[in-house]
């Protein structure tokens, strides 16, 4: 059986896992790759999400919690939520969700879709959608993003034209792996282009994912020309 998702300051007086974010005075335990959470022993991973898929795998003793909370809202929290709300289907489409968590939080991505997913649950973010909202709606969301084309059919575009300018020549990436650092140099007539990131990345000429997923390197300098 699932947990029960209940927002954060209601959270406060009931027994609950905080997953993405910082324990509260009623928090058991912390699914949150936040600097300074105590996540359990074992438990540590690049995203919340995949934490709470680990807690899924390899569940631990501790006092009983029917709650699961957060103290902001994005992809990765969402993702991390549904699992702990939802975990039988959040177990059948796990490669995905994650995905969708990587793209909001670290601008990467494999599948298409997730990509799609993170730019629409960016915008269900501006326009004010809660957990509650938006919890239900995921899975199909991951799955096939299309009836969602209408938000984010433009910023689909932004990523499809820089992934473009990146294969062309008109961005081009070097890499010094010795400072983990990725210098981009970006032509001059090349437009401005932005996506969403949960940092708020931007970089004249270029989407944050196209960017991300053609370098791994953590240090990054965008030169323009």
């Amino acid at each position: 059986m699932g947990l029960n998702f209940l927002d954060y300051d209601e959270s406060r007086t009931v027994a609950n896992v905080v997953v993405d974010g910082s324990a509260n005075e009623a928090t058991v335990f912390t699914l949150s790759h936040w600097p300074g959470a105590l996540a359990p022993t074992g438990i540590a991973r690049d995203l919340s999400a995949e934490m709470a898929y680990a807690y899924l795998d390899s569940p631990f003793d501790h006092e009983p919690v029917k709650v699961v909370t957060n103290n902001h809202f994005d992809q990765d929290g969402l993702v991390a939520a549904h699992a702990l709300t939802h975990p039988d289907v959040a177990q059948d489409h796990r490669e995905i969700l994650i995905d969708i968590a990587a793209a909001g939080d670290f601008a990467i991505y494999h599948d298409r879709r997730a990509a799609r997913a993170s730019m629409v649950i960016a915008h269900w973010n501006n326009i004010g959608w809660s957990y509650r909202q938006t919890l239900p709606l995921l899975v199909d969301l991951a799955i096939n993003p299309e009836p969602y084309r209408d938000i984010w059919h433009a910023e689909d575009t932004q990523l499809a034209a820089s992934e473009a300018a990146i294969d062309q020549g008109a961005v081009r990436i070097r890499e010094i792996p010795e400072l983990d650092l990725a210098i981009v140099e970006i032509d001059d007539d090349e437009p401005q282009r932005s996506g969403h990131r949960f940092a708020h990345e931007t970089f004249v000429g270029i989407h944050p994912m196209a960017l991300h997923n053609a370098t791994k390197r953590l240090r990054i300098l965008v030169l323009s020309r």
